[in-house]
């Protein structure tokens, strides 16, 4: 399976299967290497997962509700993607960092500051709360 998924799958610089894969425009998807579709490691977010279907040399993303049908067998997306079309990397190639930290506070055009919100997420990429409290904002990638 690992040998298969290594093939498939955005490697890291060092070769390896990619800790967190970027899927353009969805959010950051962390390697469930207990987590398998058959015997491949999926990646997941808290909604969504991504998995590769071998037969067509794809990934398919699809919300965790499939999840049971799935891993029994069926094929279910709504988006499905290349291996090009993916990126490894984790949090620091999504959001502003500092010195391999997260910067607390960002200025975003037209918005303002915002503080580094670590305890709501979307889609693996914490948020950020405006300081007066009326708006939150996110990274999205791609």
């Amino acid at each position: 399976g690992l040998e298969v998924i290594r093939r498939a799958a955005p490697l890291n610089k060092g070769g390896g299967l990619c800790e967190h894969i970027q899927v353009p425009g969805t959010g950051l998807f962390e390697l469930q290497e207990h987590q398998t579709v058959g015997v491949l490691p999926t990646y997941s977010t808290d909604l969504n997962f991504l998995y590769w279907v071998l037969q067509e040399k794809k990934w398919f993303l699809t919300s965790m509700d499939k999840w049971n049908e799935v891993s029994e067998g069926a094929y279910w997306s709504y988006q499905t993607y290349t291996t090009a079309e993916l990126k490894c990397g984790g949090l620091e190639d999504f959001i502003p960092t500092k010195g391999g930290h997260v910067c607390p506070m960002v200025t975003f055009p037209s918005l303002g500051v915002h503080e580094l919100n670590t305890q709501r997420t979307l889609n693996n990429i914490p948020t950020f709360d405006r300081l007066d409290g009326t708006s939150i904002a996110y990274f999205a990638g791609d």
